[in-house]
C-alpha cells in the first residue's frame, strides 16, 4: 500500500517530465521515449511473468526497465554488483540472449577491458566499485545506480554523480539513475517521470 501511495506522489511531482516532454536532444528524447518509458509489451514479458509469479510491482517495473536497457545496449556482459535477485538476471538475459550477467562483490572482480553495462546498488563498497569502474568506460558504457532516493546519503551520492564531469548524460528515474559517458554529448541531467 505504501509503495502505491509513494508511487502516486512521485508521479504527480514529476508529471511535467513525462515521456520526454521538454527534452531538446533527439538522442535523449528517443532514449526516454523508446527505452525508459516504452509501454509496448515486449515479446518476453508474458513468459517472464508466468515464470516469476511472485514478483512485486516495484521489482517488475525495474526488471522491465533493465530488459529494455539490455535490449538497447546489446552487451556481451552485464556486471551486477552485490545483487541477490535473479529476477533481474532473467529479464536481462531474455532481452538479449547473448548477454551474460556476471555478479561481482569487489572492485578486484572488474574486468581489465571496457565495461559495457554495470548495475550498482548503493550498498557495501559501492564507492570503490564506482570509482574503479570509471576507469573502464567508453562512449557506449551504461551504468545503472539503484536506490538513488532511498535516503539522504544515497541521494547525496547520486548528486555527486550528476555533477561529476566524467558522467556526461544522466537520467534521474527516481527508482534508479542511468549514466552515459559519451564525451561528444553535452553534459546534461534529465529528470524522467518513470
Amino acid at each position: 500500500m505504501l509503495y502505491w501511495v509513494n508511487k502516486i506522489l512521485v508521479w504527480l511531482r514529476r508529471s511535467k517530465y513525462s515521456r520526454g516532454f521538454g527534452v531538446q536532444s533527439p538522442w535523449a528524447y528517443q532514449f526516454i521515449r523508446y527505452v525508459i518509458n516504452e509501454h509496448y509489451p515486449y515479446y518476453s514479458y508474458a513468459e517472464l511473468k508466468k515464470s516469476l509469479p511472485d514478483i512485486s510491482s516495484r521489482e517488475s517495473k525495474v526488471a522491465k526497465l533493465y530488459f529494455r536497457i539490455a535490449n538497447y545496449r546489446q552487451a556481451d556482459v552485464v556486471l551486477s554488483y552485490n545483487s541477490e535477485s535473479s529476477v533481474y538476471d532473467k529479464y536481462i538475459s531474455a532481452a538479449c540472449h547473448k548477454t551474460a550477467v556476471k555478479h561481482i562483490d569487489s572492485a578486484s572482480q572488474l574486468p581489465s577491458g571496457t565495461i559495457e553495462m554495470l548495475i550498482l546498488p548503493i550498498v557495501g563498497d559501492y564507492q570503490t566499485i564506482f570509482e574503479s569502474a570509471l576507469q573502464h568506460v567508453d562512449e557506449k558504457t551504461i551504468f545503472v545506480v539503484e536506490g538513488i532516493y532511498e535516503d539522504a546519503h544515497r541521494n547525496t551520492f547520486w548528486q555527486q554523480i550528476v555533477s561529476d564531469s566524467r558522467c556526461i548524460t544522466t537520467f534521474d528515474l527516481y527508482e534508479c539513475g542511468v549514466i552515459f559517458f559519451d564525451s561528444k554529448r553535452y553534459k546534461e541531467n534529465y529528470i524522467v517521470n518513470f
